[in-house]
This record gives C-alpha cells, sequence and structure tokens, in this order.
C-alpha cells in the first residue's frame, strides 16, 4: 500500500485467487534475488512490480523485453 486513503470507505479489500498468489510469491522471490544482487543500490519501496534497484516502474519504461511481462 502506498501512502494512506483519504478517508476509510477509500480503502478496500479486493479478493486474489489462489493462482494471483502464487504468482505474486514467485516475484517476492524474484525480487529477493535483485535485492541481494542490487546490494546497497536497493530502494526498499514495497513494490510487486519494481526496477531491479526498487524504484517504482513507470509506464513509459515498460516494454516487452521485462521478463514479467513474458508469457
Amino acid at each position: 500500500r502506498r501512502g494512506n486513503a483519504k478517508n476509510e470507505r477509500s480503502t478496500r479489500t479486493i479478493p486474489i485467487d489462489e493462482e494471483t498468489m502464487r504468482l505474486f510469491a514467485t516475484r517476492r522471490a524474484a525480487q529477493a534475488a535483485e535485492r541481494l544482487a542490487a546490494g546497497e543500490s536497493w530502494e526498499d519501496n514495497d513494490l510487486i512490480v519494481a526496477t531491479r534497484t526498487g524504484p517504482l516502474v513507470l509506464p513509459r519504461s515498460c516494454d516487452a523485453t521485462e521478463p514479467w511481462k513474458r508469457s
């Protein structure tokens, strides 16, 4: 979660299926390796989709060569 919600009604809980949870777990494992490789350069922003050093991936930076976008 990034930042606080505007108010209590802005906070939502959404259901996530088992397959999506497995994909999240796989991504977290890959990020652990990226975190180790980045060393002191890693910025922990608690993101699922991040650059190899931790910051937010900007939409203009996304393309089909990104490993998380491959099928």
